[in-house]
């Protein structure tokens, strides 16, 4: 499993408590790390990023052997992809909020598990009320949780950006 290495204690925990009786060991591999890349250029297990093919390479690889990859959080806020330590944070926000709807990061069919009812009702019935969208600036971002306003009215709030681009946590239904 691909995630922040600020969130796996509490990812292992959770994943713990969830397994129940089924025959499955989860291990903390911190000797390993992810890195992504726009191209294969480095021979790895990789895969296409699946929330968006665009984005590249993500690939896991023995800690140490990667070097930064310039760009990539520019590149994930000009396709409206958060990240969890930059954005999102851990049950902080419903799937459809994030876009994990969009991306296919929530099954509709797989059953039950924690949270299905109201994410199957917000899906079902189109309520969510917010999304994380791309926003275009007129200049340089200002800090991040910055409220949106639109007259007296708070719509939203800022999240990442890179140079005037950046995502925001929005009410739909005050976009109007």
């Amino acid at each position: 499993i691909d995630c922040a290495r600020s969130q796996k204690p509490d990812l292992l925990k959770r994943l713990g408590m969830y397994k129940l009786r089924a025959d499955v060991i989860f291990r903390d591999a911190s000797d390993l790390e992810i890195g992504v890349s726009p191209t294969e250029t480095i021979h790895a297990l990789r895969y296409l990023d699946p929330r968006c093919a665009d984005l590249g390479w993500r690939m896991i690889v023995p800690e140490g052997r990667l070097k930064a990859a310039p760009g990539y959080h520019g590149a994930r806020i000009a396709l409206g992809l958060t990240d969890t330590d930059a954005d999102l944070g851990s049950g902080e926000f419903f799937p459809h909020e994030t876009n994990l709807d969009q991306l296919g990061g929530v099954s509709f069919s797989k059953g039950c598990y924690i949270g299905q009812e109201v994410v199957s009702r917000m899906e079902h019935r189109g309520t969510a009320r917010s999304r994380i969208l791309l926003v275009k600036l007129d200049g340089p971002a200002p800090m991040k949780g910055t409220e949106i306003r639109s007259g007296s009215r708070t719509i939203g709030t800022l999240l990442s950006s890179s140079g005037s681009s950046a995502l925001a946590l929005l009410r739909l239904d005050r976009l109007a």
